[in-house]
């Protein structure tokens, strides 16, 4: 049985493509949207000429994430922090802290709150030390 060659990709769809490549999606996801088998979508998206459109496309959508959240970062009140509670806090901190540290090139993996503690307790000896189960001694 002969299988026939797939047909192109139209003009629309492959601007789709290279608009949801350039937001993260898969292959396979944009074959699903676009009705299009998954190797299709990648052959085409592969072409080096397409490729350096995708990442044209990348550049001007991080340009534009970048502007929204520096524009709601800066509309952000000391009176809307104060209404926050504490676990939107705690979790607005958590979010916050992990962008500093890809900032500084340092490590965002989930550390335990003992490792964490050690860690201080080297860089600057208190009179707080870690128990054997990992809770905190005084």
């Amino acid at each position: 049985m002969n299988r026939r060659p797939p047909k192109p990709l139209t003009m629309p769809e492959l601007e789709k493509a290279k608009a949801l490549y350039a937001l993260g999606k898969s292959y396979h996801a944009i074959g699903c949207e676009l009705n299009r088998d998954s190797k299709t979508i990648k052959k085409w998206l592969s072409e080096p000429e397409t490729a350096k459109e995708i990442q044209v496309i990348k550049g001007e959508l991080s340009e534009m994430f970048e502007g929204m959240a520096k524009r709601m970062l800066e509309s952000i009140t000391e009176e809307d922090i104060q209404k926050i509670n504490a676990y939107q806090r705690v979790v607005s901190s958590g979010i916050a802290t992990d962008k500093m540290r890809l900032l500084k090139g340092q490590s965002t993996s989930n550390i335990s709150f003992a490792a964490l503690i050690r860690s201080t307790e080297q860089a600057a000896p208190q009179d707080v030390s870690m128990g054997d189960e990992g809770g905190i001694r005084q």
